[in-house]
């Protein structure tokens, strides 16, 4: 029987396949590449075979065929391929969901480092991020791409909830953390726009009663303040504990999601109404972010991603804020959000519930130096020592213009990361499960973000 040409060809394909690499019969020590210099390490020590991902301990491996391995203390598979003719050993991980090839390193074959290419490739980002999703023990991670100021692509990577087979998708929710505050800071614009608030007059004057009863400096705090960041609140009391103003409000840097808790406070007097009810008709809505909320809601039951540790531990199954908190609590994908990016870099402002361009401008503004905050890491020279707020948006001061951006944590398991660029209409945002997450984000804007 003649065999079709494009069979005989597959089968030439596998053959040279099977004579370049053979499924061990038994795992192979070594170091394999996982990331830049960080490797994932196989030992035998006479009575077990044991597995560690870059600097953490060792943990035994059980068999569960000749030729594939778990780690249950990492919830991951191992695979083992010989290498022949002068290929190298590989080691197949798949942790997360995802599988990942590593070949073994020697002396004469260093680990190459991953690309800086100040550019968010899909290519790229889909053998980056699971890399490093291992190396950070981060379960799930999500990820969405502005280009001309319109969403160009999104991905998803990893599971919801780590020890289940439930992927990541495009509608899986995560805590914003404190992305929420950009959020709720155009909220606020607004409503200065509609000329019901001063950005600069005392926010006590717009309550019955003093926030505080017994220190009369909260009384000079101002809208403005709170919004970069400067009006003498802590970031967060401990609970059981009163709130004290710790410096005289408009002196100095102090980031404070008490400040946003108050400026909150005033907000929902002024309106009568909840945040929640009221930024949904104010921008979510408006905006397209139908599924994003300042609140838990039902439907989040099947489609929220559960909270993890450092170690990528469940830490929160269904974590719920069911009163709004505009410092914290908005649940959204990065699809959604990059809604709001675009909201800010839209060039027409005639639409009900945009801000003016004046508005957006004073946002974008430095308006008040972040000492002792660090820059991001960039893949260009722009790195710079100089940090500011403006008017909800953190802004990095570098040779190559102002950065803008806001990144977040959430101690029931979350971390994220946001910017954009108004005179690109670019933008990315990067949302993950895991309280490593910031280790990840880093390294991927440090080699993507210009």
């Amino acid at each position: 029987m003649r065999l079709p040409i494009s069979t005989v060809l597959l089968l030439i394909t596998a053959t040279m396949i099977a004579r370049a690499a053979t499924v061990a019969a038994q795992p192979i020590e070594g170091d394999y590449a996982l990331f830049e210099d960080q490797t994932v390490a196989i030992r035998h020590d006479g009575a077990r075979w044991t597995c560690a991902v870059a600097d953490g301990p060792f943990h035994p491996m059980t068999a569960v065929n000749r030729s594939v391995y778990r780690v249950e203390a990492l919830d991951a598979t191992l695979s083992f391929i010989a290498g022949r003719r002068g290929g190298p050993d590989v080691l197949e991980m798949t942790r997360y969901g995802q599988a990942i090839p590593m070949p073994r390193t020697v002396e004469s074959r260093p680990v190459v480092a991953s690309p800086r290419r100040c550019v968010a490739t899909r290519e790229l980002l889909d053998d980056l991020i699971p890399r490093l999703m291992i190396l950070h023990s981060v379960p799930g991670v999500s990820v969405a791409v502005v280009e001309d100021r319109a969403v160009a692509w999104r991905r998803q990577y990893g599971l919801r909830q780590a020890g289940t087979d439930e992927k990541i998708d495009e509608n899986t929710l995560f805590e914003a953390c404190s992305m929420s505050k950009p959020v709720f800071a155009y909220v606020v614009l607004q409503l200065v726009e509609q000329g019901r608030l001063d950005l600069d007059r005392p926010l006590v004057e717009y309550l019955d009663e003093p926030y505080l009863s017994d220190d009369p400096r909260h009384e000079k705090i101002t809208a403005r303040m709170v919004l970069c960041h400067s009006c003498g609140f802590p970031n967060w009391r401990k609970k059981g504990e009163p709130l004290r103003v710790k410096f005289e409000p408009g002196t100095r840097f102090e980031y404070s999601g008490e400040g946003f808790k108050y400026l909150q406070h005033v907000i929902e007097r002024l309106t009568g109404t909840t945040l929640e009810k009221h930024a949904r008709r104010a921008l979510l809505d408006p905006v397209g972010m139908k599924s994003s909320s300042f609140v838990w809601e039902k439907p989040y039951e099947q489609l929220a991603a559960a909270g993890h540790d450092e170690q990528g531990v469940v830490k929160t199954a269904k974590p719920r804020f069911l009163e709004a908190n505009s410092a914290a609590s908005l649940f959204t994908t990065p699809s959604e959000y990059a809604l709001f990016q675009i909201e800010m870099m839209r060039p027409d402002r005639s639409a009900e519930h945009s801000l003016s361009r004046e508005t957006i401008e004073k946002m974008l503004v430095r308006a008040f130096k972040a000492d002792g905050r660090k820059p991001v890491k960039r893949c260009s020279p722009a790195t710079s020592d100089d940090v500011y707020f403006g008017l909800g948006w953190q802004i990095d001061a570098t040779p190559l213009g102002d950065r803008i951006y806001h990144g977040g944590t959430n101690g029931s398991g979350f971390r994220c990361y946001n910017e954009f660029d108004p005179r690109r209409g670019s933008g990315l945002v990067l949302m993950t499960n895991g309280l490593s997450g910031n280790k990840l984000w880093e390294a991927v804007v440090e080699r993507i973000a210009p």
